[in-house]
This record gives C-alpha cells, structure tokens and sequence, in this order.
C-alpha cells in the first residue's frame, strides 16, 4: 500500500506535476523582480508567505483546504500584480502501489483568470521624480543675443494615471544664459514651469523611449548695460516643447538622456531654442 498525495487546484491556471517535488508553477510576468507567495488556511490564518525569485514553489502541508495567492513583485521589490486567492485541497488517501510507481499530483483545474497580465491591463500607480541637469542653446533672435547656457530641470509626474505606460506630471527648471557682451548683453535668466505628459514606450526590459510633450510658461530676467547702468527686464512667456529621453531603469532608479525643441511665443514673435540633458530619476 502506498499513499497518494492529491492536490487540487480550483479555478486556478497551475500546471500539474509529479507529487515527488510538490510543485505549482504559473506564467512569469514579464520584468518580475520576483513573487511573493500566500497561503492561508481555511480560518483565514497566513501560513506561508515566502519571496521566489522563480516562478514555482515546492509545497509542504498536511490534508486540508487552503487559498492561495502569488503577487509579483517590481525592480524594488513593491509588490505589483497579484492573483486572486484561489482555493485548493490537499488530500493524502491510501491505495494499492504498484512496483517502481511514482507518486502522483492530480489536480482539477478550472479556466480562471492568471497572474500572468498583459502590458495594458491593469497597472499600479507609480510616482517618479527626475532632475536633469542640461545645456540650453538659443537659435534665431534669442542666439543673436545670447550665448549657450545651463540649468537644472526638475519634473514630478505619476505613471499609469490613464492607461499603462502613460506619464503625466509638472516641470519646473532655472537655467543661466550668458550674454553676447558685444551687445551689451549681461546674461538671462529663464525659468521654464509648466505640465508634462509622455509614453514610456518599452524597447527592452530595463530601457524605455520617452516622447514627451511640455505645455507652459517661462519667466525670463534680462540683465543689459544701457547709459552706463545695468537694468533688467522682467517677462511671461508661453512655451511649447517637444522632446524625446532615452530612460534606463535599475533598482528604483532611473537614468535618462534626452533632447527637445521648445517655442516661446514673444511679443516679437516665435522664439525657439534647443536643450541637450542627462539626469537621474527615482521611480517609487
């Protein structure tokens, strides 16, 4: 006589195997840093909770009815998709055996929903902050006057507001332009503020092309020489950017490079210029 060790699974998506190793497994979910696994018992009570960095786990309990529940987890860690709890049994009988026959795992499945979801189904919310230091060249009228600047740009923004992958958030940045001396021009200060939206558009598992849009305003002090005396002027204007980062994500972390086009709408006319930056992000 032998005993046999039947398993089963309701509506669940686990896939059988030999009751020799006692393992369940399900889909890996793409960029899964790893899995948490539940198991409850009847009363509700945790009796297991343990990380996997597989997508499998080997069970270990006595007859009865139990739930369980598997969450993956992101690059930080933070739990991100998880299952719903589904039920199961364990039941150990006693039955004729066979010479050199294995243990068995019966399990009854029923077609459920899996762990395993799509990259536009449902996504946690993710705030993110980047500070991107950058170098600001000025074309057309604005070149004429000014030289190349630099600054800092700072933006705060939370992902899969809307739909997955989508950001929306504001920007704010202070950049110093010095100022073509033969003019007469002492430097500029421009502080760009505004909102942002963007697609975080998936080329690999860790690195992103980030589309974005600006829509804004910015503040600009300009320090000139006139009748032997510096003044300033003080100015609003409306701005538009375009632009495009490459974002590579690690641990929580986030490291972009990027380019973008802005327009700022004067009383003159359409001014534009270009920025070039690098910088760094936390994604939490």
């Amino acid at each position: 006589m032998k005993r046999i060790i039947v398993l089963l699974f309701f509506f669940t998506s686990i896939t059988a195997l030999h009751a020799d190793n006692r393992l369940m497994t399900w889909d890996a979910v793409p960029g899964a840093r790893g899995y948490l696994v539940q198991i409850k018992d009847a009363e509700g009570k945790i009796l297991i909770s343990e990380e996997r960095k597989e997508p499998n786990y080997r069970i270990s309990l006595p007859s009865g009815r139990y739930q369980y529940r598997v969450t993956a987890l992101n690059v930080a860690g933070q739990p991100n998709t998880s299952s719903e709890w589904s039920d199961f049994e364990i039941r150990i009988v006693s039955a004729p055996r066979k010479a050199h026959e294995p243990y068995s795992v019966l399990f009854e499945e029923k077609r459920a929903e899996s762990i395993r979801k799509e990259e536009d189904s449902k996504e946690p919310l993710q705030w993110c902050v980047r500070f991107m230091p950058g170098v600001l060249i000025p074309s057309g009228v604005m070149g004429s006057l000014f030289d190349t600047g630099y600054g800092l740009t700072v933006t705060g923004g939370i992902q899969n507001l809307f739909i997955p992958k989508f950001e929306v958030g504001i920007f704010s940045g202070l950049f110093y332009i010095p100022g073509n001396e033969k003019l007469e021009i002492d430097y500029g200060l421009s502080v760009p503020f505004g909102l942002y939206s963007g697609y975080n558009y998936e080329i690999t598992e860790k690195i992103d092309l980030f589309p974005f849009l600006r829509l804004g305003g910015s503040y600009t002090n300009m320090s000139y020489l006139q009748n032997n005396a510096f003044e300033s002027d003080v100015v609003l204007d409306p701005l538009m950017t375009l632009g495009v980062a490459g974002l590579f994500d690690y641990a929580g972390y986030s490291f972009s490079t990027g380019i973008s086009g802005t327009l700022l709408y004067e009383e003159e006319g359409i001014v534009p210029y270009a920025e070039l930056f690098m910088g760094i992000g936390f994604i939490f």
